[in-house]
């Protein structure tokens, strides 16, 4: 099943043999006698994973070599010389916890070097131990296995580090720490079992109690998702992606000047900055502030005038603008360039849908129906390349729906709930097709599902029409 699903799975049968051979074998060749059978199958369980990465040409979230924004293979392993001593951290202090530390590397080339260095010759003394035939290098032997596949050379796009690639690893903290305890007593000449049992639970009991005040002191911190963002953006200052949701929860608090404020901070970045001012011109296209927008587009034409993300917002701007001849135009010089650009025909068909209703009169002219089909088109072209875009179904749903295609329309809205079941219009729509077709009670559950997620007058009427 893990072959499947997870690529962490290809060092499992290492751990597997280790483990076999100090706890069930005498040395690792009678390990390899006694259960080549077993072993034999645990790393054909591999075979999923190679099937999967040759299917796809590539490891899934592997960044591009020739992308020169992307983290190269070397700084994502001299990261984890950073990294992996703060997971360390926060395992003994749970407040010591990020949870995301962006796309880059969060330290200097020196610390990084060091703490590669230093984890380097701690795994090298754990091999040394666990072929010599001293068990007591297993655990760090295991959990460097184990978090290899994430931690090694192989660098993942969407993220440079995470606490959650230490949950299995963390074990071996656990284990040498109850070697080590087991380990003092013995040097005192006390037995574990001689300790008064009072004290031991006084232990206990305290160190109950720290863990449980950090962590409560840590939780403190994601009780909202501003202050969640904002402690990471304390830890980690270039964190593009903590900033850009800042950004976001502040828009939706109604913060205006101070919102965008995140963002600009990591503007003149010179490895991030293009990638911060695309992320703001974005939200601010969003939140209909034009000039904003097309004042962080400005430098990014000023050095590509072709850019392609800059060029399909700015013709998003065009339709904002309700000048759609104009923002058709600039989709078409972008697909020319960039075919496989699923957000040029998404803003190529968003300018086509404005095209086509102000060329609607009391019936649809030949235009009109022409610029119909060139908007399902392109639609139809950004689900081949991206099929899970909910927007693109939406919009083509509301395509449909306009030319009372029902049936269909239908269908792209329960496509696009799989993708994304937290859009309130598209419950009322379906409520709406299903009201109409007589199923009352799948229409109610609907739309109560869209008042659930936000309240808008055509679904409190549509209610107030169904619902008993």
């Amino acid at each position: 099943m893990g072959g499947f699903c997870k690529e962490i799975i290809v060092t499992a049968p290492i751990v597997s043999w280790a483990l076999q051979r100090w706890y069930f074998s005498q040395s690792w060749l009678d390990s390899w006698k006694t259960g080549k059978r077993e072993l034999f199958f645990k790393f054909l369980a591999l075979a999923p994973v190679v099937v999967l990465a040759l299917m796809q040409g590539g490891r899934s979230g592997t960044a591009a070599s020739g992308d020169s924004e992307a983290v190269t293979a070397t700084e994502y392993l001299l990261a984890q010389g950073y990294l992996i001593p703060r997971y360390v951290l926060s395992i003994l202090n749970p407040y010591w916890v990020c949870t995301d530390y962006g796309l880059y590397p969060p330290s200097t080339m020196a610390i990084s070097c060091i703490g590669l260095i230093s984890l380097t010759g701690i795994f090298i003394w754990s091999v040394g131990k666990v072929v010599s035939g001293k068990a007591i290098g297993l655990p760090i032997f295991c959990a460097a296995v184990f978090l290899a596949p994430s931690s090694s050379i192989i660098p993942i796009v969407t993220q440079i580090g995470g606490e959650h690639r230490v949950y299995l690893p963390s074990l071996a903290f656990f284990v040498l720490s109850c070697i080590g305890i087991l380990r003092f007593f013995a040097s005192t000449g006390k037995d574990v079992q001689a300790v008064p049992r009072p004290a031991t639970w006084s232990l206990v009991f305290l160190f109950c109690l720290s863990v449980a005040s950090i962590t409560f002191m840590t939780n403190q911190s994601y009780s909202t998702l501003s202050a969640f963002w904002k402690r990471i953006v304390v830890r980690v200052p270039s964190n593009l992606r903590a900033r850009q949701n800042l950004t976001v929860v502040s828009l939706r608090r109604d913060e205006g000047e101070e919102a965008f404020r995140w963002l600009e901070n990591l503007m003149s970045d010179s490895r991030q900055g293009t990638a911060a001012r695309l992320e703001g011109a974005e939200l601010a296209e969003q939140a209909k502030q034009v000039a904003r927008a097309r004042e962080y587009l400005q430098p990014i034409f000023n050095a590509q005038p072709n850019h392609v993300k800059a060029s399909i917002i700015e013709a998003r701007l065009l339709v904002l603008e309700e000048d759609p001849s104009t923002a058709v135009r600039l989709c078409e010089r972008v697909l020319q360039e960039s075919p496989r650009s699923a957000g040029a025909w998404n803003a190529l068909a968003l300018a086509l849908r404005m095209l086509s209703r102000s060329n609607m009169n009391s019936e649809k002219s030949i235009e009109a129906k022409a610029i119909e089909q060139r908007t399902e088109e392109a639609l139809q072209q950004a689900l081949d390349i991206l099929p899970w875009s909910a927007n693109d179904r939406f919009m083509l749903a509301g395509l449909y729906l306009d030319q009372a295609r029902d049936a269909e329309a239908e269908r792209e809205l329960r496509e696009c709930l799989l993708y994304d079941p937290m859009r309130p219009e598209v419950w009322y729509w379906l409520a709406f097709l299903d009201m109409q077709k007589g199923n009352i009670e799948l229409a109610r559950s609907e739309v109560a599902m869209s008042l659930s997620l936000r309240r808008t007058p055509d679904a409190e009427d549509l209610a107030r029409r169904i619902l008993p």
